[in-house]
């Protein structure tokens, strides 16, 4: 053999089975209907967990495969978009209303009375990152109303 060269070498890599990939499948789901809204995140290190059937490696590779399945789950329907939070895309749009009873009516909904105005303390939620932001929004904005 040439020393310029190399010959081919066997690289067994472990591939989940059909059978595997469905297991893990259902574990995201059903950890995602015990609690949700959850970042993909969240999801990743519950599929850490080396006491489930189905685990996945603590590492880049395996929570690019948790990202995966988590889109392929929502494309076919099998988790609704709103059960994945992600507090990185903002939605952008202008308010249109079909009258001026229509946007009263959408005005006196949004209507909050301010019920800290006159308290000695004030109440903030903070969070650690981007990523549980969309997870503990709904629960803050409940305090302040």
């Amino acid at each position: 053999m040439n020393p310029e060269t190399y010959g081919a070498r066997t690289v067994k890599r472990d591939r989940r089975t059909k059978s595997d990939v469905e297991l893990l499948n259902q574990q995201i789901i059903q950890v995602l209907a015990e609690d949700h809204p959850q970042s993909v995140r969240h999801v990743f290190y519950r599929m850490t967990d080396p006491r489930l059937p189905v685990n996945v490696e603590k590492s880049d590779r395996g929570y690019r495969h948790i990202q995966d399945r988590c889109v392929k789950l929502r494309r076919c329907g099998r988790i609704p978009y709103g059960w994945i939070a992600d507090a990185t895309r903002i939605g952008f749009f202008v308010n249109t209303f079909s009258g001026k009873g229509d946007f009263v009516r959408s005005m006196a909904s949004h209507y909050r009375a301010d019920l800290w105005a006159d308290a000695d303390s004030r109440c903030e939620v903070w969070v650690e990152s981007r990523s549980i932001a969309g997870v503990s929004a709904a629960p803050s904005f409940s305090i302040s109303t």
